[in-house]
């Protein structure tokens, strides 16, 4: 005995393969749509590197505890956020600040040059890329990310990735903190 299909059966079961298709289309174009707009571009005020201090020692008193082949050219030292009037808080009140400072304090372990992937993730993600900067043995650097105060609130984790020009890298490239902004 045969098995017959009617043909609209086969007409409903293609066009509800159809309309699965079309909504998977249409969710695929939202993501799209979604992750391109997530990032407002203009956050960014700009972003400023100062020298804090220059080490006259003649010799370090503490050397970086790292493999030759694995040795960064900065190691992190402090990663926080800073308020307008330029204080350092783990929680900052959105409606007191028209800026908020995510910042990097850094040393070089040898002359380099070094740019950071500034990273906010909390209720909402941002990145930034600063431009290269070179950074000397023995001085003492901060590098600051100044933003606007139009932040969704809750709890962010500030990430800061040095990358090296050259092919080194290692553990002491990274620098991270948790900043709640209310």
């Amino acid at each position: 005995m045969r098995n017959f299909v009617w043909k609209d059966e086969i007409e409903i079961n293609s066009k509800e393969a159809q309309m699965k298709r079309m909504v998977f289309l249409l969710f695929l174009c939202f993501l799209l749509v979604t992750s391109v707009s997530a990032q407002q571009q203009d956050k960014v005020i700009g972003v400023h590197t100062e020298v804090k201090m220059v080490i006259e020692d003649e010799e370090p008193e503490v050397y970086a505890q790292v493999t030759t082949g694995d040795k960064p050219g900065t190691q992190m030292l402090a990663c926080y956020a800073m308020d307008a009037e330029e204080y350092q808080w783990q929680m900052i009140e959105l409606s007191e600040n028209d800026k908020i400072f995510w910042v990097i304090e850094y040393t070089a372990v040898y002359n380099s040059d070094v740019r950071f992937h500034f990273i906010m993730n909390g209720p909402e993600f941002y990145q930034v890329l600063t431009s290269w900067t070179p950074s000397k043995y023995k001085t003492y650097y901060k590098t600051s990310l100044k933003t606007t105060n139009e932040w969704i609130k809750g709890t962010y984790t500030l990430t800061v990735i040095a990358e090296h020009r050259n092919n080194r890298s290692g553990a002491e490239a990274v620098g991270s903190c948790r900043v709640r902004l209310y």
